[in-house]
């Protein structure tokens, strides 16, 4: 009886704990997508900057060609 309740218990916490790591790595790979997608924003939006400082730069400045 003891052995049974024992296996019973040992069961459900294998369990429990199986849920929490999925939940875990679930929430770990959302959080991971999201910064992946805030990096290439940053990306996008320097590439744009730097661009346009290049631009005004090659307006204003004299080639010396």
């Amino acid at each position: 009886m003891n052995d049974a309740l024992f296996n019973n218990r040992l069961d459900t916490m294998k369990d429990l704990f199986i849920n929490l790591r999925d939940n875990h790595i679930h929430t770990l790979e959302t959080k991971l997508d999201s910064h992946i997608a805030d990096n290439q924003k940053y990306v996008e939006s320097d590439i744009k900057w730097k661009a346009r400082l290049e631009t005004l730069f090659n307006e204003r400045l004299p080639s010396k060609r």
